[in-house]
C-alpha cells in the first residue's frame, strides 16, 4: 500500500531519509532535507495504482530526459526496476 507519493530531482541526504523513514511527510523535510523540485522540472505523476501484489505509476516524462524506477521497503536499501526509461512512460 502506498501512502505517500514524491519525486525528487536529487538524491536526497541521510538527513531527510532518515526523517521520511519516521513519517515525515515529503512536503515537511527540515534542516538538511530538500524539498521537492517544483513540478516544471519533474515528470508528471498520472495515477499511481495499488493492488494486493502490485503497484503500478503511470507518468508523463520531460523531453530528452530519462527515468530509473527503483523502489524500498525501508528508504534505506533500494532496487532498480527499470531503467532508462523516457517519453510517455506508464
Amino acid at each position: 500500500m502506498i501512502d505517500d507519493f514524491a519525486v525528487f530531482g536529487s538524491a536526497l541526504p541521510e538527513e531527510a531519509i532518515a526523517q521520511l523513514a519516521m513519517g515525515t511527510s515529503a512536503n515537511a523535510l527540515e534542516g538538511d532535507g530538500v524539498p521537492p523540485t517544483p513540478s516544471e522540472t519533474v515528470p508528471v505523476i498520472g495515477s499511481v495504482i495499488s493492488g494486493p501484489n502490485s503497484t503500478g505509476i503511470s507518468f508523463t516524462g520531460l523531453e530528452g530526459k530519462t527515468y530509473d524506477i527503483q523502489y524500498s521497503e525501508n528508504l534505506i536499501d533500494w532496487t532498480v526496476v527499470e531503467t532508462g526509461l523516457s517519453g510517455e512512460v506508464k
